[in-house]
């Protein structure tokens, strides 16, 4: 079973797609921005296999976050991007354009938990 952090300011998309990860038995972590999502990191008592992270958000967005995870201990882990416009690639494990789907989300989240384990 894969863990992700989920980073999105849209809450119900979050929200939605949290759930679903829970049913199916994995676990997952929501962060409504980037600030929210380091906090969560810090507070987690399970390492995510993957982190998905929204680009555009309030309070801190996205390349913030990527720039702040970096000085963390948390700063391995994949990240992949989801947003519809450029951002620099380079340290992230993919990116994703919105809409997405749900079983996106999912299958790179287990490819990321069966390669850590």
């Amino acid at each position: 079973m894969a863990t992700v952090l989920l980073i999105d300011d849209e809450e119900d998309s979050a929200d939605s797609y949290a759930m679903m990860f829970r049913r199916e038995g994995h676990t997952s972590i929501v962060a409504y921005n980037g600030k929210e999502g380091l906090e969560r990191l810090a507070e987690a008592p399970e390492k995510p296999d993957v982190i998905f992270c929204d680009m555009r958000m309030p309070v801190m967005n996205g390349e913030e976050f990527l720039q702040r995870l970096k000085e963390t201990p948390h700063a391995g882990i994949p990240v992949v991007a989801i947003g519809s416009f450029p951002i620099d690639t380079v340290g992230l494990a993919g990116r994703l354009q919105k809409p997405i789907r749900y079983n996106q989300l999912r299958d790179i989240a287990v490819q990321y938990a069966q390669n850590n384990k």
